[in-house]
């Protein structure tokens, strides 16, 4: 419980156990009913009243999560480094892509270990990717393989930077085949005339919807018995023009 001996840290914690209950579908009534309390009992623990040290952890075993993982959850949503990496940290995570998939993936929680267990790298690989992190400032390789992070977990990439132009790339890539019919994937699409404002709005409602798909992920990947499968998740409302019938192209 020392992670949350701090009073500052609590509503970090809270604001982590509601994303994540919410990430399992779990209502506040549902929460009531698990543990035996009233409705309204449980609305004043999410917003930070008289919960103690017990009750957190009945929450966070509602998430599938221990203690632990939810502080270090907590932790990833509101760290205060600097989220802006120098022109060179780009470059070099845009050098090779196992380099900037162990890098996001140390991001998103998941450990060395499991990164080179999930697609099957060398340890010698592992290794040299982790050196070459290190040398780059972006974390703190410790015995073990063991790593700390020394940039945010949320980066900005800068426009037109490597990192930008590698993801242009992967994304192509990766959506050059889409088929809405697939049934491995989840494709929704809407055409819509929108204004600067609206589209600010759903810029908003896009980074909100995020976290909470960031908050089903992190409850998903200790669970060990389902078998999982990699996606890559694209919200994007893009700019695109119609133009006058007499110019569209033939049936």
């Amino acid at each position: 419980m020392d992670k949350i001996s701090s009073q500052s840290q609590l509503p970090s914690l809270i604001g982590a156990l509601r994303q994540l209950l919410r990430a399992r579908g779990l209502r506040h009534s549902d929460i009531a009913q698990r543990l035996g309390v009233a409705e309204r009992t449980v609305t004043r623990w999410l917003s930070g009243e008289r919960i103690d040290a017990q009750t957190i952890e009945q929450l966070c075993s509602l998430t599938g999560l221990s203690l632990f993982e939810v502080c270090d959850f907590a932790s990833q949503r509101h760290e205060q480094h600097n989220n802006q990496l120098t022109m060179k940290q780009e470059a070099v995570l845009a050098e090779e892509s196992v380099i900037s998939y162990f890098f996001f993936g140390l991001l998103k929680g998941w450990t060395p270990k499991e990164l080179q267990e999930d697609a099957d790298i060398p340890e010698a690989v592992t290794v040299k990717v982790l050196v070459r992190l290190d040398k780059a400032g972006l974390i703190e390789l410790l015995p073990g393989n063991e790593i700390r992070l020394r940039i945010a977990r949320k980066i900005v990439p800068r426009n037109g930077g490597p990192i930008s132009h590698a993801m242009n790339k992967w994304l192509r890539q990766t959506f050059r085949d889409i088929n809405i019919n697939d049934k491995r994937s989840v494709i929704q699409y809407q055409e819509l005339k929108l204004s600067a404002g609206s589209m600010a709005q759903i810029a908003k409602k896009f980074e909100s919807l995020l976290e909470e798909i960031r908050g089903i992920a992190a409850t998903d990947r200790p669970n060990h018995n389902n078998r999982k499968h990699w996606h890559t998740v694209l919200l994007a409302a893009q700019h695109h023009e119609i133009g006058p019938y007499a110019n569209w192209p033939e049936p």
